[in-house]
Parts: structure tokens; sequence; C-alpha cells
């Protein structure tokens, strides 16, 4: 399995983020709108960690362009996705996710008070 990237508990509660980094969304011809992908197999394990662990997995989304931090539960993502089965992009397939199915986590800018 490939597991997510990070394992997060407090007071009790318990889950698993995937976090990415990307340029921007792209627009998609097929669809008309602005998506985010990762690789269909990584898709895939990711929920069967989240079915094996009984906690849900994130997938969280820094965009370069925009410095917004994006983030949405696999399985609610799941419900908009668009796969793609050929192994131009990643080998095995990928899977995309509009962008407005992702809610807005954060914005760099807010982190500037950390700044040393």
């Amino acid at each position: 399995f490939v597991v997510p990237d990070l394992d997060i508990a407090k007071e009790g509660q318990r889950r698993w983020a995937e976090v990415k980094t990307k340029a921007g969304a792209t627009y998609t011809r097929i669809t008309k709108q602005l998506e985010h992908g990762i690789p269909l197999a990584h898709f895939n394990d990711y929920l069967q960690i989240e079915k094996i662990t009984g906690c849900e997995v994130w997938l969280f989304i820094y965009e370069e362009d925009t410095q917004c931090v994006l983030s949405g539960r696999l399985k609610d993502l799941a419900r908009s996705k668009r796969i793609y089965g050929g192994n131009k992009m990643s080998c095995g397939g990928m899977i995309f996710f509009p962008r407005i199915a992702f809610k807005s986590f954060s914005h760099l800018s807010n982190f500037s008070k950390y700044r040393g």
C-alpha cells in the first residue's frame, strides 16, 4: 500500500492526510472546469487505508499560483471524480477532482506571522 503522507491525531480523533503541491489547477476541456489529480493507484490504496484503519483520508493541495491550501475528504471528492485510464500521466491512470469540490483550508498569507 501507498500510505498518505501524514497520520494526524488530536483530542482522540485521527485522520490521514495526503499533501500535494501543484503549480495550479488544470483547465480540462472535457469537463470545462479546473481540476486537480492524483495517480489512480494511490487513490485506491488510500481508500483501502481508510477501510482498514477506520480513519478518514483527506487530500490537501497547495496551489503555488493562488497560494491557497485546498482540502477535501477523499470519499467526498470521489463523488465528482473523473478517471483517466491511460498511462500518459501515471502508470495505471489518474483520478481527477473538480477544484470546486475542495474547500479552502487556508491561504499562505495566513502563515506570514510565523516568519522570523
